[in-house]
């Protein structure tokens, strides 16, 4: 008896987790709001700056890197960032908090991101 019930309870937990796991049948894609594509990991950052903020530029001097490295990845400056986690970017579905970006190139773990274009879901 013990084990039918150990059984049944077991096929009710994982089929509550199985439906809470699925994504929406239709995701869509990411886009950038420019209508480009998004060819890297989206991010979901603090914060998106200019490419000619000066206080950023400074921030990114400590760094070591220089105002060169802005303006040659085209598009803005994000801070903070994070990769948006599973299948089909869930927090890009679920709504990033702070700013979602495409960015071509990810300094110091996420806390520079340098040519970033901001992104929306297309359904």
């Amino acid at each position: 008896m013990q084990l039918n019930f150990l059984i049944s309870t077991l096929a009710i937990i994982t089929s509550a987790v199985s439906a809470v796991a699925l994504p929406p049948p239709s995701a869509g894609a990411l886009v950038t709001r420019n209508g480009g594509s998004c060819n890297s990991v989206p991010q979901c950052c603090k914060s998106v700056h200019e490419s000619n903020d000066k206080n950023i530029i400074q921030g990114m001097k400590v760094f070591g890197m220089d105002e060169k490295a802005a303006k040659k990845n085209e598009g803005k400056i994000a801070t903070q960032c994070k990769p948006m986690k599973g299948i089909l970017n869930i927090d890009l579905l679920n709504g990033c908090k702070s700013n979602a970006v495409c960015c071509k190139d990810n300094k110091f773990n996420g806390l520079i991101a340098v040519g970033c274009i901001p992104i929306t879901i297309q359904l």
